[in-house]
């Protein structure tokens, strides 16, 4: 059974690693690493610096122009700005109804 110990986050494999790939970068006289995304918190301690990440859409089609504008321009941003809204018991029973698999 696989579990995490904090005391050995410092030396874990995938720490190691990356300092392993840093190591490389610099040797390779490069001035910048992409760690792709997310911006987890191993990997902002090796940088104070972190680029911010956009998604662009471009609609092939007019179902996908209406999917663009309509979905992702104004259906989910506001539906995600009522849900946070919500009181989080209320938004955990939303959840649950919804998505009845998901712990």
């Amino acid at each position: 059974m696989a579990t995490w110990n904090p005391e050995f986050e410092a030396v874990s494999p995938g720490r190691i690693h990356l300092g392993e790939v840093i190591k490389a970068c610099f040797d390779e006289g490069f001035e910048t690493a992409d760690f792709m995304i997310s911006a987890s918190s191993y990997k902002l301690t090796w940088t104070d610096h972190a680029a911010p990440v956009s998604d662009y859409v471009l609609a092939m089609s007019t179902r996908g122009m209406l999917y663009s504008k309509l979905w992702l321009g104004f259906i989910r941003p506001l539906s995600k700005r009522v849900f946070f809204k919500l009181p989080t018991g209320l938004r955990g029973l939303l959840v649950k109804k919804i998505l009845p698999n998901v712990e």
